[in-house]
């Protein structure tokens, strides 16, 4: 079956643009970053019977090749047998390695996170989405859609897939209180110190931005992602000074877990599923959104402006957007799915731990999302300077 397009600009995105460097998320996280100028690409008119092939690149756990025979059947298996698309994925262990394997031209498609998505727009190594084309994409979570880190000038550029906050973590053998605040990973004092776990991202920065702007109302810090030169050095200097107090720097929810089982993170930041692994696996941890706010991360499937495989490329992002497959991919990935229908087939508890389809609990997150040097009408740090800095902290 042939589908058809219809208009795919969302007036959302364009209310969430806020001039100057300053303007963004007080309390959603939007920012500025619709306002640059990107490469002007054309949009897939329409999905055929497809090409036989699917070439994927994606971080672990979202797209493992189709397994041979006699091995267990996955939905990438099971889509292959739908639709003729074998899917031949390529993991990338982290995302400067997704996005130079996404330039080479060698895929069709990508699961990317809000911390590339716009450094591949702007580049020209995205396609804008049709999301008149994605079977599914009505039911995804409004509040997913057209938003500053999937988003361009209202045009969208990934189909939401899934989502999560960064959570204060914390054992509750070590804080006589449950903190409020995330000065138990800023403040010196801490009863955490010397022993704090952040995500390996430089977008870590933000969650520095992100406690200055309520501690520090001078530096006018209004979107931790959108930083004028005196407020990015105000959030390295931060994390610079606590750098010693870091226990843990990871990249997968396992990592934070085992370090706060054996006692070497006493506080962090740490993904749902780690909070919930630890607490299963009776280690005294607790978890919450601290006054100040918290990052979250959202991710989603990108068209390659290179794709040899279009509307297999398509015809993948109907699949994984279909609530059954969300589930299980969520399940797998430890995240809330996109499209709450998905939580018809999840265990009981499992949504709403996670907060999925919760648009109240996602207003309370700053989602990471490339940082962009144009950003109404002044300049913010760049992403190679946020990398820069990150590089120099970890030393």
């Amino acid at each position: 079956m042939i589908l058809r397009t219809r208009p795919a600009a969302l007036a959302l995105a364009a209310a969430a643009l806020l001039a100057g460097c300053q303007a963004g998320a007080a309390d959603d996280g939007a920012g500025d970053a619709g306002d640059a100028e990107v490469p002007q690409l054309a949009q897939q008119q329409a999905v055929g019977a497809g090409e036989g092939v699917l070439n994927l690149v994606a971080p672990p756990g979202y797209a493992e090749s189709t397994p041979a025979k006699g091995r267990p059947r996955t939905w990438v298996s099971a889509f292959s047998r739908a639709t003729g698309c074998r899917v031949v994925a390529r993991t990338a262990g982290s995302p400067e390695v997704l996005v130079a394997l996404l330039k080479t031209g060698r895929y069709d498609g990508a699961a990317v996170g809000g911390d590339m998505a716009l450094r591949l727009v702007h580049d020209g190594d995205a396609a804008p989405v049709n999301t008149g084309l994605v079977a599914g994409y009505a039911a995804v979570s409004p509040f997913l859609k057209g938003q500053p880190y999937n988003s361009v000038n209202a045009q969208p550029y990934t189909v939401p897939a899934t989502y999560d906050a960064n959570y204060l973590l914390y054992r509750t053998d070590r804080f006589s209180r449950p903190p409020a605040s995330s000065a138990a990973l800023w403040d010196a004092a801490s009863p955490a110190a010397g022993s704090l776990a952040l995500p390996d991202s430089p977008l870590a920065i933000a969650d520095a931005a992100l406690y200055l702007r309520a501690h520090r109302p001078e530096f006018g810090i209004r979107d931790p992602f959108a930083l004028n030169d005196a407020q990015f050095t105000a959030a390295v200097s931060l994390l610079a000074r606590r750098r010693a107090d870091v226990a843990r720097f990871w990249r997968r929810p396992q990592d934070v877990l085992a370090a706060v089982r054996a006692g070497d993170v006493q506080a962090g930041l740490a993904p749902a599923s780690a909070v919930e692994r630890a607490r299963a696996l009776r280690t005294p941890v607790a978890s919450a959104i601290p006054a100040e706010g918290a990052t979250g991360s959202a991710d989603g499937w990108m068209v390659s402006a290179k794709a040899r495989h279009p509307s297999c490329m398509y015809r993948w992002m109907s699949w994984v957007t279909a609530p059954k497959v969300q589930a299980r991919l969520a399940r797998r990935l430890g995240r809330a799915p996109a499209n709450p229908l998905a939580c018809r087939y999840v265990p009981r508890g499992y949504c709403a731990a996670r907060h999925a389809g919760d648009a109240a609990f996602y207003q309370r997150l700053s989602m990471w999302r490339t940082p962009m040097r144009t950003c109404g009408e002044g300049t913010c740090a760049d992403y190679a300077r946020w990398a820069e800095a990150w590089a120099r902290i970890k030393g």
